[in-house]
């Protein structure tokens, strides 16, 4: 036996179809979907619309010469802004670029580039020629003590200073233990830094 169901239609549950304001709906969900599509193409992720127009290209991290060859394959001229020191790069890598990478550029657009000079040289004074009581001083300054509390004695100016040559929990040359981080913050203990 077959049953046949009857579904009511729309205007039968009071319910009215204006095709023209279907339409009317539908046109402007089109439209804002449109409008989305062009601010998103033109405006947030630009492509070269132009000829002659292209993205400058990321050279960060490349040495000097293979950041060189890429500028000049994006038909773009390269200017050195010289080097700089930075505390990780190694002496040669290039690290800022100015226009950033992405940037459309017309042909021949100038790309500065600045490359690394090395870590930055940080001066430490040599204390060996100082004498013992000058030595001291140094140790005191700079909060470094040794372990019984004393800096400022003959023989004693290398435990003030650290030794420069004394590892830590070791005696140094002079008979003065040197501190372990772990002594001076309890916090630091049982994580392996000394």
């Amino acid at each position: 036996m077959r049953i046949r169901r009857h579904f009511t239609s729309l205007s039968e549950k009071g319910i009215s179809f204006d095709r023209r304001r279907a339409l009317r709906w539908l046109g402007l969900g089109v439209a804002a979907v449109l409008v989305g599509y062009l601010t998103a193409y033109l405006i947030l992720f630009p492509a070269p619309i132009l000829p002659g127009h292209q993205a400058v290209p990321r050279v960060l991290g490349l040495t000097v010469a293979e950041a060189q060859a890429e500028v000049q394959r994006s038909q773009l001229q390269m200017t050195d802004g010289g080097a700089e020191p930075h505390p990780t790069a190694p002496q040669g890598v290039i690290i800022w670029q100015d226009p950033p990478p992405g940037v459309i550029a017309p042909e021949g657009t100038k790309v500065t580039l600045v490359s690394s000079a090395g870590p930055p040289k940080i001066p430490v004074p040599d204390v060996s020629s100082l004498d013992a009581r000058d030595r001291g001083g140094i140790g005191r300054e700079s909060g470094r003590v040794r372990a019984g509390g004393r800096a400022d004695g003959p023989g004693d100016a290398d435990a003030a200073t650290g030794g420069n040559r004394a590892c830590a929990g070791r005696r140094t040359d002079t008979g003065g233990e040197s501190r372990r981080a772990d002594d001076l913050d309890p916090r630091l203990a049982g994580h392996g830094i000394r």
